[in-house]
């Protein structure tokens, strides 16, 4: 996946992330929030992309020998 389609997948989890927060409790105008945030769905992302494309060496080994 190219890094502008993780980065932007990324930003918008994290828009929703803070959005779903409770502005009362938590400081969403904190930059370190965002920071972090951002940081977690850049990670979940990432998962997300290996777990849907593996690696062409895990999919040969799942093939039946014949």
């Amino acid at each position: 996946m190219k890094p502008e389609i993780i980065e932007a997948l990324a930003l918008e989890l994290t828009k929703a992330t803070i959005a779903d927060t409770d502005p009362l409790t938590i400081n969403v105008k904190s930059a370190d929030l965002w920071v972090e945030t951002y940081l977690e769905s850049e990670k979940q992302i990432k998962e997300a992309a290996t777990k849907a494309n593996p690696p062409v060496t895990e999919v040969i080994n799942t093939w039946p020998k014949l």
